[in-house]
């Protein structure tokens, strides 16, 4: 879930889950993402765009969680936006969908609706 939202910036879904469906068959684990060759990552997200700084924030955030939290996403706010490409919207859907957290994920859909209302 952290992989997708992350590739997700200036990206559709219809994208990311082409991308990911391909991507969690080749990296298992955060430890895979780590670790592996990252101008090979950003090779196999190249069609999300922006793919060299996506590949850099995935592979530098799965070193942080496997060296600092045990290979696993970090389930309170203010640890996940320490993670490279993670700010609080990236962080609050990590939240809700992997913890059952609730949190409000504000993007420029929101900001853009609340805004006619």
């Amino acid at each position: 879930m952290l992989v997708a939202t992350i590739l997700s910036a200036q990206c559709t879904d219809h994208r990311v889950n082409q991308v990911t469906q391909q991507l969690f068959k080749k990296y298992l684990s955060p430890l895979d993402f780590a670790y592996c060759d990252v101008s090979q990552l950003a090779k196999d997200v190249h069609s999300c765009g922006y793919h060299n700084q996506k590949a850099r924030n995935i592979q530098s955030s799965s070193i942080t969680i496997v060296e600092e939290y045990d290979g696993k996403v970090p389930d309170k706010l203010e640890d996940l936006v320490k993670l490279s490409g993670v700010g609080r919207k990236t962080a609050n859907c990590v939240l809700g969908e992997i913890y059952d957290v609730p949190s409000m994920v504000i993007d420029t859909h929101m900001i853009r609706i609340m805004n006619l209302l």
